[in-house]
């Protein structure tokens, strides 16, 4: 006896319809009779409807299967065989841990904003979201964001880390557009950069860098007419291997496939490919280079040390806050970096100083919690032994940009969610809770009455408040100079703030 549809999928689990075709015809089918068997499933046996593979083929699979390990490594092989954008795109998102700021995923998908005869980026994301391979969620760390299905499975991923990778990227970007730009590969004030509210755009996709250029043979002369070609540029600080890039290598070939596409060099910097991921960008024609090979080892271990840093940030501010100081000094080497770098290097040293001053035993950094009401995330908390809960907001900005009373009332509703948490822990629920607010800064008037009249409004919350000079104070008072330096150096002297008078 044949067996059926059902009893092939219960045995080999889920699959595509020519898989299952192919599983019929070895029992004993013909090819004729397999694919009318195939068309007239139901009942028990599903289809993937969300997004198809090539040539109309369906993916099957038993009711019981939906959302199953094997269901997914099934659905992600049968894409990956027949080389589908949805399967590149999955493995783009590999070296963000699976997860990835909304902004940056037409750029990470390599799909272009609107082409006729492609799936917009727009329509790709809708239909991964349709089918669950990603979700979105808004994360405390990367705000508005999208997840592989794997964290489904695997559990969440360390967005924290993301974060600093993702900073650590921005920093590096600048670095090569200041390469583009002091080697006259592009036009010196017409380098673009990616940001949240604007990707760079060239030929209908999104890109990380972005510039046009007038170095032969991309300019090109018609009529005694010189027109400009472009610079366009992708930075992933990981290790990219063949499946990794290949969202990147079919947006660069796509674009050199469009009629009237300007002569373009792409480049792609990553910290390291290994040797298929490189034969293949060099196959393409694409400069594809490591981050010592353009900007030089010193900038490479220097990027390295900070992601190094920023991924213990704990265990550096507690033992080693001269690393602060060290990381401002070096990263003075790329313009406008170590604007980059202020708010979680004050997390840092607000960390140290919080273990060295406020009579507490530990420290933490980054901390996230969650309730009902919604996720949180503690900048720096504190335990003094097990009769307080210390939490600190940090905000390290220059001089002039103060703190406004949307950003306390922001605050004050996260104090709320924070307090919620710990009071449904029984360990902690007894132990005193204490919520301050340091910045490098100061604060707007009507932040500082709102701040006053909480404190005054509800005894049952100890709140607490401090300024630059305030924590410049506590500095000198416990004799912590290399603190001090830092804090007077890199926020308080600050050259974006001249008239600090400190």
């Amino acid at each position: 006896m044949k067996p059926s549809i059902e009893q092939l999928l219960h045995i080999y689990g889920p699959m595509s319809s020519s898989a299952l075709r192919e599983k019929l015809i070895a029992n004993g089918l013909t090819e004729v009779n397999a694919r009318q068997r195939i068309s007239r499933v139901g009942g028990d046996v599903q289809r993937f409807t969300h997004f198809s593979l090539p040539k109309n083929e369906a993916f099957l699979y038993l009711t019981k299967d939906y959302n199953s390990r094997q269901y997914w490594i099934a659905l992600l092989e049968s894409h990956v065989n027949a080389r589908t954008v949805y399967a590149h795109t999955f493995f783009a998102f590999h070296p963000y841990q699976g997860a990835i700021p909304t902004y940056l995923f037409s750029k990470v998908s390599g799909s272009p904003d609107k082409l006729k005869g492609h799936i917009a980026s727009s329509r790709l994301e809708a239909q991964l979201l349709k089918g669950s391979v990603l979700r979105r969620e808004v994360d405390v760390v990367l705000g508005d964001c999208l997840v592989t299905y794997i964290n489904n499975i695997n559990g969440v991923t360390d967005t924290q880390h993301v974060r600093n990778q993702l900073l650590v990227e921005d920093i590096l970007i600048k670095g090569v557009a200041d390469w583009i730009r002091h080697n006259s590969l592009g036009s010196f004030n017409k380098v673009q950069v990616r940001n949240s509210q604007n990707m760079p755009s060239f030929s209908h996709h999104h890109w990380d860098i972005c510039a046009p250029s007038y170095i032969m043979p991309l300019a090109t002369v018609q009529k005694g007419e010189m027109s400009n070609g472009f610079i366009v540029a992708d930075v992933i600080y990981n290790d990219l291997d063949s499946k990794s890039i290949q969202t990147y290598l079919t947006k660069v070939q796509r674009c050199r496939n469009m009629r009237n596409t300007r002569p373009f060099l792409a480049m792609l910097i990553a910290e390291r490919f290994d040797p298929e991921a490189f034969r293949l960008a060099k196959q393409a024609g694409v400069m594809a280079t490591t981050v010592s090979n353009l900007l030089g080892q010193d900038i490479s271990a220097l990027l390295s040390s900070l992601l190094n840093t920023l991924n213990r940030a704990g265990a550096i501010a507690a033992a080693n806050p001269e690393k602060i100081n060290e990381l401002f000094k070096g990263l003075t080497r790329i313009e406008g970096a170590a604007i980059n770098i202020r708010g979680v290097m004050f997390e840092m040293l607000v960390g140290h100083i919080v273990l060295k001053t406020q009579n507490v035993s530990t420290v933490d950094l980054n901390k996230q919690i969650s309730t009902e009401a919604g996720k949180a995330e503690i900048d720096v908390i504190g335990f003094r032994g097990e009769a307080e809960i210390k939490c600190y907001e940090c905000k390290g900005y220059e001089v002039k940009r103060l703190i406004s009373v949307e950003m306390i009332e922001k605050w004050l509703e996260r104090v709320q969610r924070i307090r919620k948490f710990y009071s449904q822990i029984h360990v902690y629920r007894d132990r005193k809770m204490t919520f301050s607010f340091w910045t490098s800064s100061d604060f707007e008037p009507e932040a500082l009455e709102l701040l006053l009249h909480q404190k005054q409004r509800n005894t049952k919350i100890s709140l607490d408040w401090k300024n630059g000079r305030d924590i410049l104070s506590i500095v000198k008072e416990d004799n912590l100079k290399s603190i001090a330096d830092v804090l007077q150096e890199h926020y308080l002297r600050h050259p974006l703030a001249p008239d600090a008078d400190m």
